[in-house]
């Protein structure tokens, strides 16, 4: 995620980032492993480079 640095660095970052961080400790804390759930399409925008989506499929621990 990226919310800039510097002296207009986003006030939000930091609690953002630690909700992040503790919702990947819990989701990874309940699944033994993230799989993809079908397959995945490519944007047909060149300056986007990335999945326009990106299903994902948690396995139980």
């Amino acid at each position: 995620m990226g919310f800039g640095q510097g002296p207009r660095m986003c006030i939000g970052s930091g609690p953002a980032r630690l909700k992040a961080k503790v919702a990947l400790n819990c989701l990874f804390g309940r699944v033994k492993r993230i799989e993809r759930a079908r397959k995945y399409t490519w944007t047909a925008n060149p300056s986007l480079l990335g999945p326009t989506r990106l299903p994902m499929r948690g396995v139980a621990a």
